[in-house]
């Protein structure tokens, strides 16, 4: 009656503004039993987007263990000592060097990077597709080799003495012997006959190849490049399954002697040239303003190759170690025999794992369940009441009887493993192409390269780059992209702890790389390094403690005890004082191997691969001289 007689005393105003209080209450009570029922009703793992959409929908908090994703630093910061990279040093040229996708409209023509080429360089020589063949020697090198060399240029000091790094100007003269020598058994074509053109293209190259040295190259890859360029803007690139060209250009004159004497050779019109082709055609070179055609255009003005960029010195690499693989029919049929044995161990290792569990299944019988008291307490305290049957008796359990020996299950148990093993072996030997081991919420990729397991490679999509009207096209373009890398075990951890293991795509990474042992094992811990050297100190500091005493010891007996006291209080002091002097000798040899552990990995010459190259040219030497002997 009270409340009625409130409510006969509002105004209309307050009338409407008490119904309104309520409405929204009422809304925000079914809001909160609607979150309750979706969390209820959650089966984690679930899809990333739609877990953290919902988390971000309908305020639902993340858990406590749960932190923040660290700040992952830029690839080629990998080549400064991590306590060195200090928060308020500028990185303009490595961020910008850490960058791919950049180009018109982030399409096709575009640039894929520095970072990208590089590991694509990386991986024909030493990695994936491991480019091993004695006639044209490669020195053994990794990853952070290559990016040691390419810093040499980008911060102009190759440029200041006149000279690039010998690693890299020792793949392009591999990579263009490679593809100026005599055509073998191996580079064939099946047996097929070459046509005049295609005759001619490979006499032009290997009269290219006789004067290619350390010192020619950048002219010989300008003729090369001029070469391929012609080659695919001619006559010859209408014949069916062959690239389109820009238009159609009469190359008659470079192959025919005959027509280069005459003074007026007709000009074929339009009419004659024969099928217009697409415009965006840009044959061999590419975008006139990708890195190619700026190498190309500054190598046809004789310009030195100490003068190119980074980013154009691994473009021509790039595209000479494509070339080699579409013309080595022998590399292609070792990556596809790779392919297919790599495949038969993953099936021997399925069929293992499935045998496996199966004959584990019928020697111990099903998994007991573990978890329904703490189950029955989550139920509980989410204000799920209890049932009549849940205070029912629990029924006797059954005996199991196994149907397996345990003979059985140990043979699967080995005959897995082994199979395991086998698979393993192949992964680092047998795989072509590496694939990333996982992605995160947001999609970005990651990597770790089993021939170079030293660090986990990051490809981080920037989705905020894009301009509104390139992110309505779809999905169907390339986002600009940006290179990181986590090289310390501090790092690693902290990125573990931040991923959201109710995401399938989270848990997935979670779980391989938590379970990988060899990047574990190789990636570098700053905190092992300062716990030593704190170490040290405490021992040195002990002892020196323990002498004083000692000392204060000693001079008590010789004024107050016996000789035997005071000859045991010296001998005491004697043997403290010399384990003393043993420790302060170890630790100087622990001290003046860490140092000489630290002038190695900041050895330039080993650093750039220069040692690499120096060794190589002294073992082929040595290998000349043996034979001539």
């Amino acid at each position: 009656e009270e409340r009625k007689r409130k409510e006969a005393a509002m105004t209309p105003e307050e009338r409407a503004a008490a119904a309104q209080k309520k409405r929204k209450k009422e809304e925000a009570e079914a809001r909160a039993k609607f979150v309750a029922d979706l969390i209820k009703k959650r089966r984690f793992p679930i899809e990333d987007t739609k877990l953290h959409s919902e988390n971000k929908e309908y305020g639902i908090k993340t858990p406590n263990d749960l932190t923040r994703r660290p700040a992952l630093p830029h690839t080629l910061t990998c080549l400064v000592p991590p306590h060195l990279r200090g928060e308020k040093q500028k990185w303009g040229t490595v961020v910008n060097a850490s960058q791919s996708g950049s180009g018109e409209l982030l399409g096709g023509e575009n640039d894929r990077g520095l970072i990208p080429d590089t590991l694509q360089v990386y991986h024909f020589f030493c990695g994936d597709v491991g480019f091993a063949d004695d006639k044209f020697p490669v020195p053994m090198f990794n990853i952070k080799t290559l990016f040691y060399a390419l810093d040499e240029v980008l911060s102009g000091n190759a440029k200041a003495a006149k000279c690039l790094p010998p690693l890299i100007t020792h793949l392009l003269v591999t990579a263009l012997r490679v593809l100026t020598s005599p055509a073998s058994a191996a580079d064939g074509n099946g047996g097929e006959e070459l046509d005049r053109v295609d005759v001619q293209l490979q006499k032009d190259l290997e009269k290219c190849g006789e004067g290619l040295n350390a010192i020619s190259w950048s002219q010989i890859c300008f003729f090369y490049i001029n070469l391929m360029e012609r080659f695919y803007t001619s006559e010859h690139s209408l014949d069916p399954g062959a690239t389109p060209g820009v238009s159609t250009l009469d190359m008659s004159y470079q192959w025919d002697s005959a027509a280069m004497e005459v003074e007026d050779t007709p000009v074929k019109s339009d009419e004659d040239a024969g099928v217009a082709l697409p415009m965006k055609y840009r044959a061999y070179v590419g975008s006139p303003t990708g890195a190619l055609s700026k190498a190309y255009t500054k190598l046809s003005k004789q310009t030195e190759p100490w003068n190119l960029t980074a980013e154009e010195l691994m473009a021509i690499l790039r595209a000479l170690t494509d070339d080699i693989l579409s013309r080595r029919s022998d590399l292609a049929e070792d990556i596809m025999e790779r392919g297919a044995k790599l495949y038969e161990l993953q099936k021997a290792r399925t069929q293992a794992l499935s045998k496996y569990r199966k004959t584990k299944l019928a020697f111990e019988g099903p998994k007991k369940a573990t978890k329904k008291k703490s189950a029955a307490e989550g139920d509980e305290a989410n204000g799920i009441g209890e049932t009549e049957g849940d205070n029912a008796p629990a029924s006797e359990e059954k005996t199991f009887k196994p149907t397996a020996t345990k003979q059985e299950f140990a043979a699967t148990e080995k005959a897995y493993n082994k199979a395991q093993e086998a698979y393993d072996s192949g992964i680092r030997k047998l795989i072509s192409r590496t694939e990333p081991i996982g992605f995160d919420r947001n999609y970005n990729a990651y990597y770790c390269f089993t021939h170079d397991p030293g660090m986990l490679h990051v490809e981080q999509l920037k989705q905020s780059a894009l301009t509104p009207e390139v992110k309505r096209l779809g999905l169907a373009i390339n986002p600009v992209s940006s290179w990181h890398f986590i090289g310390t075990k501090p790092l690693f951890d902290q990125f573990l702890s931040s991923l959201d293991t109710r995401g399938t795509r989270e848990n997935e990474l979670y779980e391989v790389c938590d379970n990988m042992t060899i990047l574990k094992r190789r990636l570098h811990d700053e905190k092992k390094e300062t716990t030593r050297a704190a170490m040290r100190i405490r021992e040195k500091e002990e002892l020196e403690r323990r002498v004083e005493n000692a000392r204060s010891a000693c001079d008590i007996e010789d004024g107050r005890r016996s000789g035997r006291l005071a000859g045991n209080a010296a001998n005491d002091l004697t043997k403290v004082e010399d384990e003393l002097k043993l420790l302060v000798k170890a630790h100087a040899e622990e001290e003046r191997l860490e140092k000489l552990g630290r002038e190695q990995a900041s050895d330039f010459s080993l650093l750039t691969g220069l040692q690499m190259i120096a060794d190589l040219a002294r073992n082929k030497r040595g290998g000349l001289l043996s034979d001539v002997s």
